[in-house]
């Protein structure tokens, strides 16, 4: 991988260190010289010459040839991009059978490739700086150094084995520089030297991938961007990413911790608001973590929250104060406190499989801009720092609504009938922010109070009454325009309270 710009002689000096070729000059031009060909040049005594300070006493290879051995190190480790570990940094090591005291050297290659392909680069590499440590000086003829190349493959008499010549020098004293070559075919050196790979990490499956657009949470009410539930095991930190597509991913927020997400193992009825459901239990699997039970005092401060996803397509936000353990990873969750923190409209019959999130602080949140509300995304969460696909990553299409910005579903709505025949609704407002304080009305929470009335018919909105006070009246005149036959004695009535950045608010169908 070439991620810079730089000379190319070290963008290719990587594949010489990882494939047994060499770069020469040849002809005026830059040759890729294979390091296992076959000889082609032979010296023999009639090639080598004496160096003219030594006495020309007869013919020796000792004495025509200095030669020299050089240290090298016992191992070779190789760190490279590993391919089939969704491209993290991989470790192969090569060491030598006969230990020189050389101690290790790291060879670090920019390069994709699996661990076999590794695993042949160190022996490769170990075996040649082996027999490099073998250095000879060939004085030859004038004729014979200006024939040799760098790079070539040479025979010595009366020494076996393959020469490459590293350096020709064709001056007063002409000589050829000889590294001894080493054996192209790994089997030649069966026996003598032992690769030793680092143990192999296993092969990461996707993370579990929940993404929340959920209500203002206790004690997070300022920060209504979405949350991101990531699991896996083993756990490593996961960026999350968004973008319309693929080619165009930012990373929105990293998970530095597991979450504890699941599924619910058997169905979930509806259940009452603003007390104890007693009648449900929620029973869920988990794929890590515990749950535990608390006190009370504990569940009324905000303890033991979680999420399911119903067949609404919201995440009901439920409390829970006693988790039973009924089997591994999985636990029966009663005394529920339901439809938590104005998520009432996602309350409903959810069947087994629902995903399940505990909402603690392992939750990472996104960050969006409120542009991109109601934009569908794609979002990925994929090990920090590798590239957003992968065996190790998940994706998922996501649009968040902004469920934080939604206003509550007003309560206690109530009719009165007046002495002419009018509808008085009247109703609370509830606060999303700062509504658990006693001490007077609670907050507006937004920029201005109003709400719509809807009244209905067979299902049908039969008419609409906004206001800007929490009540509405339903003259006689209106009732006899929308039910010509006569107001009926009960009516489905809902109320909505605006919002300027998010619209018209939750509502609960109430039959007065």
């Amino acid at each position: 991988m070439i991620d810079r710009p730089g000379p190319l002689s070290a963008a290719i000096a990587p594949l010489t260190t990882a494939f047994p070729f060499d770069m020469a000059e040849r002809g005026g031009l830059i040759w890729a010289v294979a390091r296992d060909g076959a000889a082609s040049l032979a010296l023999t005594t009639d090639n080598l010459a004496f160096p003219s300070n030594e006495p020309a006493d007869g013919p020796s290879a000792d004495r025509q040839a200095a030669r020299t051995l050089k240290p090298a190190p016992d191992v070779i480790r190789v760190r490279y991009v590993d391919e089939g570990f969704d491209y993290q940094t991989g470790t192969a090591a090569a060491r030598a059978a006969v230990l020189l005291g050389g101690g290790t050297s790291d060879l670090d290659l920019p390069m994709v490739m699996g661990r076999d392909d590794a695993l042949r680069i160190a022996a490769r590499t170990l075996r040649r700086l082996h027999a490099e440590r073998d250095e000879i000086t060939a004085y030859t003829g004038l004729a014979t150094a200006l024939a040799a190349e760098p790079g070539d493959l040479v025979t010595l008499g009366g020494v076996s084995g393959l020469w490459r010549v590293a350096r020709a020098e064709a001056h007063e004293t002409p000589n050829l520089s000889l590294l001894r070559a080493e054996a192209a075919d790994p089997d030649a050196l069966a026996g003598s030297v032992f690769v030793a790979a680092a143990p192999a990490a296993p092969v990461q499956g996707p993370p579990a991938l929940q993404l929340l657009d959920l209500p203002p949470l206790e004690g997070f009410e300022s920060d209504l961007r979405p949350l991101a539930a990531v699991a896996a095991s083993p756990w490593r930190a996961f960026d999350i990413a968004a973008g319309p597509g693929a080619d165009a991913l930012t990373v929105r927020g990293t998970a530095e911790a597991a979450a504890v997400v699941g599924a619910t193992v058997a169905a979930l009825a509806p259940g009452p608001r603003y007390r104890f459901d007693l009648a449900n239990t929620l029973t869920v699997q988990i794929e890590t973590g515990v749950l535990s039970s608390v006190t009370p005092a504990a569940l009324f401060a905000g303890a033991n929250a979680c999420v399911v996803l119903t067949p609404v397509g919201e995440w009901e936000v439920i409390q829970f104060q006693t988790a039973t353990l009924t089997a591994p990873g999985t636990y029966a969750l009663t005394g529920l406190l339901r439809a938590q923190q104005g998520s009432d409209p996602a309350m409903a019959a959810t069947p087994a499989g629902a995903p399940f999130v505990l909402l603690n602080t392992d939750l990472v949140r996104l960050n969006v801009a409120l542009s991109e509300r109601g934009l569908p995304l794609l979002w990925t969460a994929a090990p920090s720092g590798a590239p957003p696909s992968g065996l190790a990553s998940a994706s998922a299409g996501f649009a968040w609504q902004g469920i934080g910005y939604r206003p509550f579903s007003p309560a206690h709505l109530s009719k009165t009938v007046l002495a002419d025949g009018t509808l008085q609704f009247s109703w609370i407002r509830r606060a999303r922010v700062g509504g658990d304080n006693w001490d007077g009305e609670p907050p507006l929470s937004e920029e201005a109070e109003a709400y719509r009335v809807s009244i209905q018919s067979a299902g049908a909105v039969v008419r609409t009454i906004d206001v800007t006070t929490p009540a509405a009246a339903y003259s006689s005149a209106a009732q006899a325009a929308d039910f010509p036959a006569g107001t009926p004695g009960s009516l489905t009535v809902t109320v909505q309270q605006w919002s300027a950045t998010f619209g018209w608010g939750a509502q609960q169908p109430c039959i007065l």
